[in-house]
């Protein structure tokens, strides 16, 4: 996509095709990267003839430390 494009614009405003329905079956081996955001931008991308350009190298998601479990084994 255009480098351009204002976080937040309706993805029909910026793909090509403006009247038609994006209809995504996914088959179950591929169910681990095309059901999530990015699969489904690399998939949009490749239809448009584009290349998604990403990095999440940098990226640290912080972890919460509350609700921890513990388990205690007393009898194996």
């Amino acid at each position: 996509m255009d480098k351009n494009v204002e976080i937040g614009t309706p993805l029909v405003d910026v793909l090509s095709e403006k009247d038609k329905t994006l209809e995504i079956k996914i088959l179950p081996d591929r169910a681990h990267d095309a059901m999530s955001h990015v699969g489904m931008a690399r998939e949009i991308a490749a239809l448009e003839g584009n290349i998604i350009d990403y990095d999440f190298d940098g990226l640290i998601l912080p972890r919460k430390k509350t609700n921890r479990l513990s388990v205690e084994i007393k009898d194996p």
